[in-house]
């Protein structure tokens, strides 16, 4: 958990804001919060679409909130990678902590269904 949030929170900001710059930073930020996903959850969240995903989450019994988090993220996420769309500026510095937040809730689920075996 802890080396995920260290890794998401070192993700610079981009200086120059652009569709390049901004793509790259949403894509850091995506694999970080994906690989941490496979690795909890023993899952290719690496190689799967966020709707695959979601589809997923949705399947195994995920909260609907923590659903509809994720989906949202991903979307912007996926704006700025493939429709060149740039959030505002303080956007930017949420998103980080939008994607901590979430997850520390797939780390509660984990801790939650790893305590039940």
């Amino acid at each position: 958990l802890q080396v995920a949030i260290n890794k998401i929170e070192r993700v610079p900001v981009p200086e120059n804001i652009d569709s390049e710059s901004t793509e790259k930073y949403y894509l850091a930020l995506s694999e970080i919060c994906r690989y941490f996903i496979k690795e909890k959850f023993y899952i290719k969240a690496t190689e799967m679409t966020s709707n695959e995903l979601a589809k997923h989450f949705i399947s195994i019994g995920f909260d609907k909130t923590l659903i509809d988090s994720w989906m949202t993220i991903s979307l912007k996420a996926d704006m700025a990678k493939y429709a060149k769309q740039i959030p505002q500026i303080n956007e930017y510095h949420e998103d980080k902590v939008n994607y901590i937040n979430l997850i520390k809730s797939f780390n509660k689920i984990s801790a939650r269904t790893s305590g039940n075996s």
